[in-house]
């Protein structure tokens, strides 16, 4: 026998032995992991718990082996505040039915995980495979986006995502990409739009990325109320599609939240973002609150903790490049997102279209919105290249603009552009976009009743 492995219980051999009489799947929900008691040990099948459980969750996935018939493949993930003070070793799992029964348990190899109180706290991620025989008997999980996703499993997603836009649009992309633009990201002289439109437009309406059946609403700055604006606690409740964030850079380099150029409308300082270091930004407090409850408690949430919060949460994101050192702070902030495996759930926005030629450097997969308020001449071009050579691209227009620009939809959504519309707080105007066909809609509020 292996070192490590997993075996069924008698009460999950029960279990299956049951589908056959009742025709119900097993359900398996849960994960557990514990110390053995301080030492390892070989599993037996007429154990009923763990030796000495030390954490319970939610699987993050359940599936059949690919690779070898009859067997599942089970995932979780302990995050990092499950580990008790001092931190502990993994010797043990087990998996669990969703009335509480131990259907496997297995013997893991010795893992540690710290806590935070040693300087450094991590996230270990499960992975065990359990032979059933009959693989129809267990109900497998469909949504992988229920707790925390394997990172194996979501570099799988993202490569071969990679793989089938490379294999629609790649290489033309990047010999117009190449073509048209400097070394630099900047256009180069003689960027001839109708070229662009020629070549790649029946590429873009093989790949709508756009496709969703329904509006998204996003939170603007979290939906602030009743909390604070860009407060790590408004993004951990509200009720949103996609979580809206505004990206400035500390003094340092230290990616954080904030919206105001001016820390002190708000906060407990005075001065830019970028004029203080992040352990003086983690000393400022929102000085808004509700009643006086809240007053000076709350800290300026970092992108990092904003992101880890989305992952969870399995939000989708739309940060905007508000604020930065050089536009080589806008690799700092992309690296992030790429870190939570949030690229295909990103919409970066920046008023400045060059953020977005630089965005492109480094992520292929986010989307990449202009924000405009006003219509302007240089658009014409811009808008071809945000469609065609950037990809993924979006319109994100302030209610203004879409009530100047509304005839000019169709030609965007021609080019297959997205079309965002901020911010939308009014029933009345909530009515109006929908019938422009807009895509996601950023608001203060829930807008409930938004299909």
């Amino acid at each position: 026998m292996a070192d490590f492995y997993t075996i069924l219980t008698d009460y999950g051999q029960q279990a299956l032995a049951d589908v056959l009489i009742s025709g119900k799947q097993v359900v398996i929900s849960h994960l557990g992991a514990g110390d053995g008691g301080g030492s390892s040990y070989e599993p037996t099948e007429d154990q009923t718990q763990l030796r000495n459980e030390i954490w319970r969750g939610d699987l993050n996935d359940l599936r059949s082996d690919e690779d070898e018939t009859g067997n599942i493949v089970a995932e979780a993930v302990i995050p990092v505040e499950a580990a008790p003070a001092g931190g502990w070793y993994i010797r043990e799992v087990g998996l669990y039915d969703q009335s509480g029964g131990l259907f496997a348990v297995g013997k893991y190899p010795l893992t540690f995980q710290p806590d935070l109180s040693l300087g450094s706290g991590k996230q270990i991620y499960i992975k065990i495979v359990v032979e059933v025989g009959n693989v129809d008997a267990v109900q497998l999980i469909i949504d992988h986006s229920l707790v925390l996703a394997d990172k194996q499993y979501v570099e799988d997603l993202v490569n071969n995502k990679a793989a089938e836009l490379e294999g629609l649009i790649g290489e033309k992309v990047t010999e117009i990409y190449d073509t048209y633009s400097a070394t630099d990201g900047s256009q180069k002289v003689g960027f001839d739009s109708s070229t662009v439109y020629d070549e790649l437009k029946s590429l873009a309406r093989a790949y709508p990325f756009i496709n969703q059946s329904k509006i998204l609403i996003a939170a603007h700055r979290g939906m602030m109320y009743p909390y604070f604006e860009t407060a790590q606690i408004s993004y951990a409740i509200c009720d949103a599609d996609i979580l809206e964030v505004d990206v400035q850079v500390t003094s340092d380099g230290v990616p954080v939240c904030y919206h105001d150029d001016d820390l002190s409308t708000k906060t407990t300082l005075t001065g830019a973002v970028s004029d203080f270091t992040f352990s003086q930004i983690r000393e400022a407090k929102f000085l808004r609150l509700i009643g006086t409850k809240y007053e000076n408690l709350v800290k300026i949430p970092t992108f990092e903790e904003f992101c880890r919060e989305a992952m969870r949460r399995g939000k989708a994101i739309s940060p905007e490049f508000k604020r930065y050192r050089t536009t080589a702070d806008i690799k700092l902030m992309v690296d992030v997102v790429k870190k939570y495996h949030l690229e295909e759930r990103c919409v970066w926005a920046s008023f400045i279209f060059g953020d977005l030629r630089e965005l492109r450097k480094y992520d292929k997969l986010s989307g990449a919105a202009l924000q405009v308020d006003s219509y302007s001449a240089i658009y014409d071009e811009w808008f071809p290249e945000l469609a065609y050579v950037l990809g993924r691209g979006y319109i994100s227009g302030s209610l203004k603009f879409w009530n100047n620009e509304n005839a000019r939809i169709p030609t965007f959504k021609e080019m297959g552009l997205g079309l965002i519309v901020w911010t939308v707080d009014s029933a009345v105007d909530k009515l109006k976009v929908q019938q422009y066909g807009v895509n996601i809609i950023i608001t203060n509020n829930a807008l409930s009743g938004v299909n």
